[in-house]
Order: structure tokens, then sequence, then C-alpha cells
């Protein structure tokens, strides 16, 4: 069994000692490994390691990179400043939905 562990200080002696005890008796041999969480730059590791095994970061890279060479810059320009527009108005109106559901919701209530 592989124990992946984070630590913040370096007062954790024993731990290692203290999983194999509790998996020996199951028949259970230990591996522990540590990830350092304190260094820095660690964070950016982490980040960059989950975003290098998501597929939706790469199907962006690759959508962006076919829309240059399609459309070009100016395309490019235009298709992210219309999609954000449309994210920010979605997000107005959903709001502005849930203000109104709950409006209606508490005028029930207090009558």
């Amino acid at each position: 069994m592989t124990v992946v562990l984070t630590s913040d200080g370096p007062d954790n002696h024993g731990i290692e000692e203290k999983i194999a005890a509790i998996a020996a008796p199951l028949g259970l041999k230990v591996h522990v490994v540590w990830a350092d969480r304190g260094l820095p730059g660690s964070e950016l590791c982490e980040a960059l390691s989950l975003l290098a095994y998501n597929p939706w970061a790469w199907m962006f890279v690759s959508a962006t990179i076919a829309l240059v060479l399609m459309a070009g810059l100016k395309g490019l320009f235009w298709t992210f400043f219309w999609g954000t527009a449309a994210w920010f108005t979605s997000r107005f109106l959903i709001a502005s939905a849930a203000r109104k559901k709950a409006r209606s919701f508490m005028s029930a209530v207090w009558r």
C-alpha cells in the first residue's frame, strides 16, 4: 500500500512507523511518500500537474490554436469578447432569476 502524506512542518516523527504498525496485521506492506507543500513554488507545480492531466485544458489549448490558425488573432479576440459577454449576461440573468424566486418565496412565507 502506498500512502502519500503532506506536511507543513518538520514535526512528523514516527508517523511512518505508526502507519506500518497498523497495516502489518492486515498483511499490507506500506510505502510512505512525502509531498512537501510548504516549499515555495510547490502550489504552482501542483496546479500545472493537475492542468496537464485535465482534458478540458487540452481542449481549450487546441481549440485556441485552431482558432488562431483559421481566423487569426482578430477572430480570437472577438470570440473571447463575445464569449465573455455571454458569460456575464448569463450570470446576471441567473442571479436576477434567483433573487426574484427568493422574493416570491419570502412573500409567500410572510403572508
